[in-house]
């Protein structure tokens, strides 16, 4: 006798929040247990990704400003698929000021240029030894090799 109910799993540390839920097969009626899928993922999946029905809601979209794959792809692992996030590789001359100032400034800019909702990202290197130096200006002092 099989039993519908999800089988006991021990999250991974970055699966804390997900659990498991069981979905019917459609050929035995079976329940079985999707391994990778929360139980919100399954759910927007069936809400965004209905085939063969009128209705097909979107998922809200925002573009990440970046030219790295590697933050894209972190980026991606969070959001998706609640939020489709597409790429958009843009050099926005960077304010100077704090981090939050810069980080600021870039999204403003950003929104302005995609004419919608951006995520952006902005690092700084501090070490105290130098005053706090490079801070957010660690980009300008790799190409220059400089500060």
């Amino acid at each position: 006798m099989l039993s519908s109910s999800p089988v006991p799993f021990q999250p991974r540390s970055r699966d804390r929040c997900h659990t498991l839920v069981p979905r019917s097969t459609p050929i035995t009626g079976h329940s079985k247990v999707h391994p990778r899928r929360s139980i919100r993922q399954q759910q927007l999946q069936q809400k965004y990704h209905k085939h063969g029905t009128e209705e097909f809601a979107m998922a809200p979209r925002v573009h990440f400003i970046t030219g790295n794959a590697n933050k894209l792809s972190e980026v991606k692992a969070i959001l998706e698929p609640e939020i489709e996030v597409q790429s958009l590789s843009i050099d926005l001359e960077e304010v100077q000021g704090s981090v939050e100032e810069v980080t600021l400034s870039k999204c403003q800019r950003a929104a302005d240029i995609v004419d919608g909702p951006v995520l952006v990202e902005d690092t700084a290197l501090c070490f105290n030894a130098l005053g706090g130096l490079p801070g957010v200006y660690i980009k300008c002092c790799l190409l220059r090799q400089v500060c």
